[in-house]
């Protein structure tokens, strides 16, 4: 019937429905309780309360709206594909978010990007729009990499994507280079070569198994 029920004592369960919420210890007195609670998750939400002895008295709260934080505090970044072969692209997509996760829409400043191989190139500096922004990198440098973030004005705000896997892109060339030192003419003398098969950005091929001819000149005179 909707009246206080001031006895009222048993321990009750908060929770809110987009999770992260934190509150203090609260107790009911004359049927009623007071909680400070801390909503760190943007959107908006309801906070439910259940009586912990009997699961079957409940209660929901109106919806809250919560904004994300002024500021933002780093970037989250995630490339697609995360596996390529040198020389290929993959887009890059930046999330401006505040300490809580939550995306910060207005973000505008300029941010650059880096890589951990010094192997990419980019056409466009990437621009935000409602907290995200895209870019098409092309990865040139075999091995795991990743791409970092950071804010040109907030240099402290930075963000850094899982580890991309490059691999060598078809063979294009052979390295041939020889062992030390200058032996003597002799029909006896041994020189020893190596032969690495490079893609065209000099990346090692470590699976050639292609057959090679290797021929000497000597010059005349």
């Amino acid at each position: 019937f909707g009246n206080v029920a001031t006895s009222f004592a048993d321990s009750v369960t908060l929770t809110d429905s987009l999770g992260g919420m934190t509150l203090n210890s609260f107790s009911f007195t004359a049927g009623k309780a007071a909680v400070n609670a801390t909503l760190t998750s943007g959107g908006s939400q309801t906070i439910t309360a259940t009586d912990t002895a009997n699961s079957s008295i409940t209660g929901q709260s109106n919806q809250v709206s919560v904004s994300a934080a002024a500021s933002v505090s780093k970037f989250a970044v995630s490339a697609s594909p995360g596996s390529l072969s040198a020389g290929s692209t993959t887009i890059v997509t930046i999330t401006a978010e505040d300490a809580s996760n939550n995306v910060v829409s207005n973000f505008s400043d300029t941010v650059q990007l880096t890589d951990s191989t010094t192997g990419m190139t980019f056409n466009t500096i990437p621009s935000f729009s409602n907290g995200q922004a895209t870019v098409t990198v092309t990865l040139t440098k075999a091995g795991s990499q990743t791409i970092t973030v950071q804010d040109t004005f907030h240099t402290t705000v930075t963000g850094t994507s899982a580890a991309i896997t490059v691999t060598a892109a078809a063979p294009s060339q052979l390295l041939i280079s020889a062992s030390t030192g200058t032996p003597t003419a002799s029909s006896t003398a041994n020189v020893t070569f190596s032969v690495t098969a490079e893609d065209v950005y000099g990346n090692a091929i470590g699976n050639f198994a292609d057959t090679v001819t290797l021929t000497v000149s000597v010059p005349t005179g």
